[in-house]
């Protein structure tokens, strides 16, 4: 089982090195966990298309079997 826990932590990890490199995708706001190679992505993003490009990242990182997005467009203040 801790070896499982440091494999989910290690491509959490990955998945955001990878998210790191896309300057215009700001990973704070999204949320990720790893379990056994299925990877769930959650919070928002400002813009409706970089939902799709947050998706194809995560899947494209080695070790990454499955991508469930949970992702949502963040609201402007006021709306």
């Amino acid at each position: 089982a801790k070896a499982a826990r440091q494999a989910n932590r290690a491509l959490r990890r990955k998945v955001y090195a990878a998210l790191a490199k896309h300057k215009e995708i700001d990973a704070g706001d999204i949320g990720i966990t790893a379990k056994g190679g299925a990877v769930m992505i959650s919070g928002t993003v400002p813009e409706a298309s970089q939902i799709n490009t947050v998706t194809e990242i995560v899947k494209g990182v080695a070790g990454v079997t499955s991508v469930t997005s949970k992702l949502s467009l963040q609201r402007p203040f006021g709306q």
